[in-house]
């Protein structure tokens, strides 16, 4: 069965604006009944990550950042304390980790994460000191990642820092349009981008947070964060391929089916709803 995840490494690499990173998304096709609530018990006693647990930054961190903000430095210099957080002079602070997608504080504290916990970290460091930037989604090919009987179906994200001027970082100078902090250092991903709202961020990260325990057997918490990631963002279609691999799992197959149909119908990373369909 497969799974979709998110996935990457770092690397800053210069970038020019694109129409497609402020396209407008598809619409969403007409919404069928696809969760089940009284199909799984109740997880009452569980706490899903709010907006604010993922999204905010060691305490010590932030007050660290938000300091050198307040001593009025310029942008070229905040943006050298952002990069100076991530790498050194001999690589990278942070590592990459899969399997598991944590929030800005605990990715911090954990100095590796996956895709998504790394750009929400960066993020969440720029938006401390002050700097625009803007998550979004590469196209790339997909990377299969097999842990038992479930595929990982690997997708991405990355960070860009838009700039109206030339900046110079160190020996680098990047033209206006801005810099990609990213996690694979493959050149087809440079420019290419669809941002995302914080609310589509947040529908990735309960998905993912689902299907790891999806693939540890716990189906009713593995259904609330489906059902969450749903409420943020009813046009992301992993969310219901995902959500059809558990419906499968139950026996729920017209269910399993109609939520794979949904996934088809918004026209995004729909290659393992159709291959649910064809199965």
């Amino acid at each position: 069965m497969l799974i979709n995840r998110w996935f990457g490494r770092f690397l800053v690499v210069g970038c020019v604006l694109l129409g497609a990173c402020a396209s407008a998304p598809d619409p969403v096709p007409q919404i069928p009944v696809l969760f089940r609530d009284g199909a799984f018990k109740p997880q009452t006693n569980a706490r899903l990550e709010t907006r604010d647990d993922v999204f905010a930054l060691d305490p010590a961190l932030e007050q660290q950042l938000q300091a050198l903000t307040l001593q009025g430095k310029s942008t070229e210099q905040r943006l050298k304390i952002l990069l100076a957080h991530i790498y050194t002079d001999t690589g990278i602070r942070l590592s990459y980790a899969s399997g598991h997608s944590t929030g800005a504080a605990q990715t911090w504290a954990n100095k590796q994460g996956d895709c998504l916990s790394l750009t929400i970290l960066a993020y969440a460091a720029a938006q401390a000191l002050d700097i625009t930037a803007h998550m979004q989604e590469v196209p790339g090919p997909a990377v299969v990642d097999r842990r038992g009987q479930i595929d990982f179906v690997n997708g991405h994200v990355n960070l860009h820092v838009p700039a109206r001027s030339k900046i110079s970082l160190g020996e680098r100078v990047f033209e206006s349009g801005g810099f990609i902090v990213d996690f694979q250092p493959h050149s087809a991903l440079r420019n290419l981008g669809r941002r995302l709202e914080e609310r589509e961020i947040m529908a990735r990260f309960y998905n993912n947070r689902a299907s790891e325990y999806l693939a540890h057997g716990q189906d009713d918490l593995a259904y609330r964060y489906f059902r969450t990631a749903g409420d943020a963002d009813m046009r992301y279609a992993p969310i219901f391929s995902n959500l059809a691999v558990l419906y499968g799992r139950k026996r729920m197959d017209a269910e399993a089916e109609a939520a794979l149909r949904y996934a088809v119908a918004l026209k995004g990373n729909s290659d393992v709803a159709l291959k649910g369909l064809h199965q």
